[in-house]
């Protein structure tokens, strides 16, 4: 009966609560296990760069407005059945208001707020909640777990975990919980909900893992590291996180013997291995007494000599020769056993035979540059394959042949020798190389016997500066002399000018005129180059000898200058002023001033129509150009100009007010002509367009249309000035 009692005020208090249309905070409290306000995304930070205190409200309400003074609320944020409030630390006071729901009174804190740190606050709200009974039986319940990562399961049932954070909310009673991670100890406990204030559980998995690592030692440095069969790296592996518990650790390297271990990781610890390698493999040299090569298991290891570690085992040995039968062996190798020099057996040669010949016998033979003996000959061990035969005799020409010898066969060579001519080579210019049939037979004038008939001829001169000749050579009975004119690939060229200067050839800086050169045949260009003064020429080497001179003339049209000009204007802006201006390579940038030659009356009438006021105005113009110059030889350049014009209007004889102005976009091309030094003449057609107007300026130019030209329209500008 009493609980119905208090069940009923409670009730009433409510409504009474509803009836004053009033917020009511019931309790505030520091949570000092609650670490929301300094995790990850969680953290908000104040105009200050510090991290704001977190206000976690309970409510199921939305629409709130909270006040806490100047320092201002940072984020409001609307959770499951809370508001979480960020301000930052020092607030003093909160006032809380709500559109349908009223507002609090000025609540004070009963202590500083921190930066990073949790409250949680309870109001009451001048609302009747429908489920009276579940504001009695349930409350929040929240895990704070560390990892991030970590799964929270309550009564089997598993929760959202958001950084770190789960909640849910429950009836009162008794729940088991469960907390697991990858690589964690999994926490486990019973946890009782049954007070009107939330319940928050921290929980922290302690580590399921330690570290390991492996050191380098003698002869273990790059080797392949194993764990449970995963390839991790190579030899020294630095602080690799791994499981608790038993591990199997493998370590291999070429020409080693494999190294394992088994192993335990602990919780949070380091655990430290130094694997040794036991060596398996011996230093083998191997060696054939002939030009063969060495193959070891179809790998080309060398040729007649190859030392190097082998691994224990057996291994395929084979030696292979051009025009031999390979020889083959097995080899045991034992890293116990000290090996020394193994031999090997040599490829067996293969063999055909071969017949020479020659027409008239008694030659020389001379096979691959061996002297074998003379013609006829029989040949009856010849190695198969590829020949060079030669054949001499003495006042015959020589006879060479490429002869093909087969297995099992008889190869037969016959040849007929040439008679001999006594020749004399001979060329325009002296030490000639002479090459005869591919051969060097030494420099000209050469004298020798060469065999009748044709011979390829090719004539060098090894110092250059000429053109190789090659040709056909025809030698007959009746003939023993041959001239031959070699044509000259370069010539010698002598540049001279009027003035000293750079010499510049195809661009490329050679030196000072006067310069001389030699050159191959081809076009040049030639310039020479002096401050103001440049001179230009081509020149075409064929093989003579050049002298080239050049006349430098001054280039009046310079990169770099500045000018200064008398201006006068004709078109629809008559007037004369003054111009200065300068070239900064070739950039232009000017400045100038103009006054009118020329006025312009305006006449004004009253009501009754009589003339009652007078006057005469006249222009003054200042403006500004940016351009760039283009030279055209050495005194003419043409400039492309932008820039603008300002007009100022200004009044003669009226007593009316000055003020009328106009500023015009202008767009022109300078031409300038040098007269002679330091004096030029400028032509510059130029057309302005009116951007701006002024008032009076409109009303001016509406009634004279002279005074519009002032501000727009075509205009050619004549300028004499000078040039520095």
């Amino acid at each position: 009966m009493r609980n119905i009692i208090t069940l009923i005020m409670c009730l009433c208090s409510t409504i009474v609560l509803a009836q004053e249309n009033k917020i009511v905070i019931k309790s505030f409290e520091y949570n000092e296990t609650d670490v929301t306000a300094n995790l990850g995304e969680n953290i908000v930070l104040d105009n200050d760069g510090e991290k704001c205190a977190l206000l976690r409200i309970e409510t199921t309400q939305t629409g709130f407005e909270f006040d806490v003074g100047r320092l201002g609320v940072q984020k409001v944020a609307y959770k499951t059945a809370e508001v979480w409030v960020y301000v930052p630390q020092g607030v003093r006071f909160i006032t809380i208001r709500h559109k349908q729901l009223g507002q609090s009174e000025k609540y004070t804190f009963p202590f500083r707020l921190e930066a990073a740190c949790t409250y949680n606050m309870n109001i009451l709200t001048g609302k009747v909640e429908v489920k009276v009974e579940e504001a009695f039986t349930h409350q929040y319940l929240v895990f704070n777990v560390s990892p991030n990562n970590a799964t929270v399961e309550l009564d089997d049932q598993p929760l959202v975990v958001e950084n770190g954070t789960a909640q849910k909310f429950l009836p009162y009673g008794k729940y088991t919980y469960r907390v697991q991670a990858p690589n964690y100890h999994t926490s486990a406990g019973v946890i009782e909900v049954n007070d009107t204030v939330k319940q928050v559980v921290d929980v922290r998995l302690a580590p399921a893992f330690g570290w390991i690592e492996v050191k380098d030692t003698l002869g273990v440095s790059g080797a392949q590291v194993y764990i449970d069969g995963d390839i991790v790296g190579q030899i020294p592996v630095l602080k690799r996180e791994l499981k608790s518990g038993k591990h199997k650790l493998r370590v291999s390297k070429p020409l080693y013997k494999v190294y394992e271990q088994d192993f335990e990781i602990q919780d949070n610890l380091t655990t430290t291995l130094q694997p040794c390698l036991t060596a398996n493999f011996a230093t083998t040299t191997f060696l054939v007494n002939a030009d063969a090569e060495i193959w070891i298991n179809n790998e080309l290891k060398g040729k007649r000599l190859w030392t190097g570690p082998l691994e224990s085992g057996t291994y395929h040995v084979e030696c292979k020769q051009e025009n031999h039968r390979s020889s083959t062996s097995t080899q045991n190798i034992s890293s116990n056993i000290k090996r020394d020099t193994i031999k090997l057996q040599a490829p067996i040669p293969i063999l055909g035979r071969m017949t020479i010949s020659s027409s008239p016998s008694g030659a020389t033979i001379e096979v691959d540059g061996k002297r074998v003996g003379e013609t006829p000959m029989l040949l009856s061990s010849t190695l198969i394959g590829e020949h060079i035969v030669r054949l001499n005799k003495d006042g015959y020409g020589i006879a060479i042949q490429n002869v093909t010898v087969k297995e099992g066969e008889t190869t037969n060579v016959e040849a007929k020798l040439s008679t001999m001519q006594s020749v004399t080579i001979d060329a325009n210019i002296k030490a000639v190389s002479v090459y005869i049939d591919g051969k060097y037979e030494g420099i000209t004038p050469l004298t020798k016997p060469l065999p009748i008939g044709k011979h390829q001829l090719k004539l060098t001169k090894i110092t250059g500066g000429y053109y190789d000749y090659e040709g056909e050579m025809d030698i007959t009975q009746d003939k023993g002399n041959y001239h031959y004119e070699l044509k000259r690939s370069m010539a010698q060229v002598s540049i001279d000018a009027n003035r000293s200067g750079a010499l510049y050839i195809d661009g490329d800086y050679k030196g000072s005129v006067p310069y001389s050169i030699y050159l191959n045949n081809g076009k040049y260009n030639l310039r020479v180059a002096r401050k103001s003064y440049k001179g230009e020429k081509v020149i075409v080497v064929n093989g003579q000898d050049v002298k080239a001179y050049i006349t430098m003339k001054k280039n009046h049209v310079r990169r770099n200058s500045f000018y200064i000009e008398g201006n006068y204007l004709v078109g629809g802006f008559t007037s004369y002023g003054g111009t200065m201006g300068l070239y900064i390579k070739n950039f232009n940038f000017e400045g100038s001033y103009l006054m009118g030659s020329s006025s312009e009356d305006l006449y004004w009438l009253e009501n009754n129509n009589n003339i009652s006021r007078y006057g005469s105005y006249s222009p003054i113009a200042i403006g500004g150009k940016i351009g760039y110059g283009i030279r055209l030889g050495n005194k003419i350049r043409i400039t492309p100009q932008v820039g603008a014009n300002c007009i100022y209007i200004t009044n003669k004889e009226s007593d009316i007010a000055d003020g009328a102005n106009v500023i015009s976009g202008t767009g022109a091309l300078r031409i300038s002509v040098v007269l002679c030094t330091g004096i030029a003449l400028s032509v510059t057609p130029e057309y302005s367009m009116a951007i701006s107007k002024s008032e009076g300026y409109k009303l001016m130019s509406e009634v004279n249309d002279n005074i519009k030209k002032w501000g727009e329209g075509i205009n050619i500008r004549f300028g004499l000035g000078f040039f520095f």
